[in-house]
This record gives C-alpha cells, structure tokens and sequence, in this order.
C-alpha cells in the first residue's frame, strides 16, 4: 500500500570501504530502492523509511506509519472507549447531516461572520452530547421531545416557542402522574433497572442538565430551564 512520505534527508555511509555499504550503494544507484520496516506492538511489521538514489545521492525518506484515508476504518473496539460498542452512531450520523457547512452566496448582515455563527450553533449542540447509549435517556427519546429538542438549539426564541417547549415538559410530568411507559428502549435504560420511577428520576435528572446547558444562549432559553428548577 502506497503511504504518504513526511520527510527525506541526504546521507551518507559511514564505512564507505566495506563490502555491505558498497553493495548498497552500487545497489541504490541502480535506481532501485530499499525498504526498511520496524516492529509493531500487535507484532506485525510496519514499512517505515525507504532508501532511494535521486542524482547520484542517497536520500532516506520518512514514511508516515499511522492510519491513511485510504485504509479501511477502524474497529469501534479499536478506539479510547476499549470493548464499548453502544455508541450514539445513528444520532452522530443525524448531528453530522443537520450541522453540514455549505457556501455563503453573500456578505451578512451586521458584523457576525457566517463561520462564527456555524462554530456558535457547533457549540451549542454540543454542550450536553452523550456518546454512549446507555448513558442517556433524554438522547433516546428526542423525537418524543419534540418541538424541545430542536428549539433549544436555536440562537435565539420566541415567546410562543417558549411556550411550546414548556408544553412538552408539562406531557412528561402528566406521563409520570399516569405511571406511563417511557418510549425508550430497553438498552437505553441505565442504573438500577427497567423501574419506572428510577426511569423518570434519571430524565429529570439528565433533562434538568441538558435545560440548564441550553439555558446560557438567552434569555428565552433560560425561561425553560426555569420550569423545572420551580416545578419539579
């Protein structure tokens, strides 16, 4: 497999009378080239300097030995998290598609730069951003949140939005009072168990966290987090 180089210096042999370094030299100049590899912890060998002639000087090229785009992707056990294999990966995949950059036909108004506006709305999706499914409730069930999930990642609300988020936390507390099921599934349930009250305990828990979060982008924003910290 082809690798990118990173580097490349001239040299020169240190014993230029011996047989081996004649060899390779006459060899090199050849126009041929030699590849040297270094050991792996896994075991394995890794390509990581090539010697090669250019003009009649012998360079030694660096070769990078990490992973390459052309390379197929690794294994999610691979990875800081060890065995974990629970990640978020359809709800990154759906963060990645509502957070896409695409080209500014013209100047905006007023002195905010469009990317400085995309790292803001970056930031705010982002401060609470669970990767593992089982470390979440509130990330299980955002589209029974709705319109909450979403408004609170706007830059700014309007009172009737206002009011439809506090719509959405006034159906939690009347499906806590009727002991109805939470629409989550059963690998989403983290602590002691499938009970209900730990359930709701830990999404009021997890949901006071995520309003209080949102609660920095305005005033409006904070308005909602209030709800809770009154009510519940």
């Amino acid at each position: 497999d082809l690798q990118p180089c990173i580097g490349s210096y001239r040299l020169t042999p240190v014993e230029v009378n011996s047989r081996p370094a004649a060899c390779l030299i006459s060899f090199l100049l050849q126009g041929r080239y030699v590849m040297l590899e270094q050991p792996r912890k896994t075991g394995s060998k890794v390509i990581s300097h090539i010697l090669m002639s250019h003009g009649g000087d012998i360079y030694i090229h660096c070769v990078s030995t990490s992973r390459t785009p052309n390379e197929d992707p690794p294994s999610i056990s691979e990875g800081v998290g060890g065995r974990v294999t629970d990640y978020r990966i359809n709800d990154f995949g759906e963060f990645m598609k509502s957070n896409r950059l695409a080209p500014f036909p013209k100047k905006s108004k007023g002195n905010v730069i469009p990317l400085e506006r995309s790292m803001r709305r970056l930031e705010r999706c982002t401060r609470h951003c669970p990767l593992v499914i089982s470390d979440t409730l509130v990330g299980n069930m955002m589209q029974h949140l709705e319109p909450l999930s979403s408004h609170l990642m706007k830059e700014a609300l309007t009172d009737d939005e206002v009011l439809e988020c506090k719509g959405v936390i006034y159906k939690l507390q009347a499906m806590e009072s009727r002991n109805d099921v939470l629409p989550i599934t059963m690998m989403g349930v983290r602590g002691k168990g499938p009970k209900r009250d730990e359930q709701y305990r830990q999404l009021w828990a997890e949901l006071e966290i995520f309003l209080e979060a949102a609660s920095k982008t305005s005033r409006n924003h904070e308005r909602v987090g209030i709800i809770i910290q009154s009510g519940y």
